[in-house]
């Protein structure tokens, strides 16, 4: 009888475990993260599959947009909490009315890493084009105006002291479109995504003349969400910064690491994090996917001087209103300094 009293209370006690972390996992806040899953915005998969974000009391989901537009939209409507992605004109638009406010950078270009590259045809390469400094005369292929690829040949171009009147930039649309117009020989140059690059050059399609990184170093992606879930939900918002720093810091340690030579290394934790990033992302070789990775800022930091050159750069093509402002654009107060 005492048996079956200490069986009793054993099967209680189990059944109080589950409720209990049933009641838990029911009381935790829902975040709702838009993104497009590349994999310049790993950081914040790693920081959600591996249970970052529930180590914090949140129950976080990634929810898939096809392009960054729509997930500032998104923010604006509050269908979603946070968006994560690269930045474009449209967005510090949106920022300087009010409507969003970075929390946190993320991926940055810097040298000797790769995620964004200058692609030139067979066609092109051919006919002498090797160097950006060559780059006035030509003809380069965008999918969108305004976006960071755009940004990225404008950098070229400063850095090169190339008048943009001299380069022909064509919008394309999609990024079908604008591989088969570099491919076509209709443009010489592209500006593509590693992981494209990787393919083309496997196939002989042409020639990468430099990496972004080589350009110019800049934060190109953060974290961004509603000022109005800033002043309304501010422990949720320092939470989710958290979680996606931690989940940065262990990108940064797996997939960031170079030897004496500058070579890249597997880092601590390599293949747990390629097991959170590789699905989401869709790439079945994951040594393929490794060298598409790039660089992200362990500590998120803001880079407001990088964001301040954007922003002048997308002014001066008049796609940016002269009122936006670096500074009143970023809310500083979760990434200690």
């Amino acid at each position: 009888m005492r048996e079956g009293r200490v069986k009793r209370l054993i099967a209680a006690a189990a059944l109080t475990l589950v409720l209990s972390g049933t009641a838990f996992a029911q009381s935790m806040p829902k975040v709702k993260i838009g993104t497009i899953v590349l994999s310049g915005i790993a950081p914040i998969l790693v920081a959600v599959d591996r249970g970052y974000f529930r180590e914090q009391g949140l129950d976080a989901e990634i929810v898939n947009f096809q392009n960054a537009g729509a997930i500032s939209s998104a923010i604006v409507s509050g269908d979603i909490d946070f968006g994560v992605s690269s930045f474009n004109a449209a967005l510090f638009n949106l920022a300087g009315k009010g409507g969003v406010k970075i929390v946190a950078g993320i991926g940055t270009e810097k040298p000797g890493f790769k995620q964004y590259g200058y692609f030139v045809g067979n066609k092109a390469y051919d006919a002498g084009f090797r160097d950006l400094a060559d780059l006035k005369g030509k003809s380069v292929a965008l999918a969108t105006f305004g976006s960071a690829i755009h940004y990225t040949i404008l950098a070229a171009m400063r850095k090169y002291d190339i008048p943009r009147s001299s380069v022909r930039l064509v919008q394309t649309q999609t990024i079908a479109a604008q591989l088969a117009a570099v491919l076509g020989g209709q443009v010489e140059m592209g500006i593509l995504h590693v992981g494209q690059i990787a393919q083309l050059e496997a196939d002989k399609s042409g020639r990468t003349l430099a990496w972004a990184g080589e350009v110019e170093g800049y934060m190109f992606s953060g974290m961004y969400t509603n000022p109005r879930i800033i002043a309304e939900r501010r422990e949720v918002v320092q939470k989710s910064v958290l979680a996606l720093q931690k989940g940065a810091a262990e990108y940064n340690r797996a997939f960031n690491q170079k030897d004496a030579s500058g070579n890249f290394v597997r880092g601590p934790g390599y293949d747990e994090v390629m097991k959170a990033v590789g699905p989401r992302i869709k790439v079945t070789n994951l040594d393929e996917l490794a060298s598409m990775l790039g660089y992200a800022d362990p500590a998120l930091q803001i880079d407001v001087k990088s964001l301040d050159t954007q922003i002048g750069t997308w002014r001066d093509l008049n796609m940016v209103s002269a009122d936006v402002k670096a500074e009143a654009i970023v809310d500083l107060s979760f990434i200690p300094r």
